[in-house]
């Protein structure tokens, strides 16, 4: 009798133990999660200042401060290198674009991931933050999308379709393609990547 109750308390220990300690780890996990969402919650709000003074800065500049001796003509913003602004206006999306990527640059800003839009086959590269490339998620065809250059020439182009790319498959983007410029952003969970393909109306 004395070794069965020992038992039942021994038992009730450990499952009170194993109560604790999940409850514990189920504590630390939502405070990770949540502690993710308020960075990039942060990160989305830093952004969107960000890109709304450079867009500002861009418009008094690009009469005056236009860099031309890049592959692109760009204009300087405390420190980076802007090759125009992209804007599709369904959207809501007026955004500046840096002239090279980096993960640091795209806290900042979408960024030319490859090409140029002189050979008609520039890949631009963004965050899915809400404040930065989130809604291509969702965008449908025949959509309007503008890229106004530094040297203030506004290139037009429409929306051909999207497709959802494994992280694999993104390096192909650099190969010539049919489409004259080409949104990337990561979808929800990182595994897959949106790809919005686009067809230049003028040439």
């Amino acid at each position: 009798m004395v070794m069965q109750e020992r038992k039942k308390k021994m038992n009730n220990i450990k499952n009170k133990s194993k109560g604790t300690i999940s409850m514990i780890i189920g504590t630390v996990l939502l405070l990770i999660a949540l502690a993710i969402v308020g960075y990039n919650t942060y990160e989305s709000s830093n952004a969107q200042k960000i890109s709304e003074d450079v867009v500002e800065q861009f418009e008094t500049k690009k009469d005056t401060d236009v860099e031309l001796e890049k592959e692109m003509p760009t204009i300087e913003i405390e420190g980076n290198y802007y090759i125009g602004i992209l804007e599709i206006p369904d959207y809501n999306i007026s955004l500046p674009v840096m002239d090279s990527w980096s993960y640091d640059k795209l806290k900042i800003a979408p960024c030319v991931y490859s090409g140029s839009y002189f050979s008609d086959d520039i890949v631009i590269i963004g965050h899915n933050y809400s404040s930065i490339f989130n809604s291509i998620r969702f965008i449908k065809p025949n959509t309007d999308v503008y890229l106004t250059t530094a040297d203030d020439r506004v290139l037009h182009y429409v929306v051909d379709y999207a497709e959802t790319l494994k992280p694999e498959y993104v390096d192909k983007l650099t190969d010539k393609t049919d489409w004259d410029l080409t949104l990337l952003t990561c979808n929800k969970g990182n595994q897959t990547r949106r790809t919005v393909r686009c067809i230049r109306v003028e040439k």
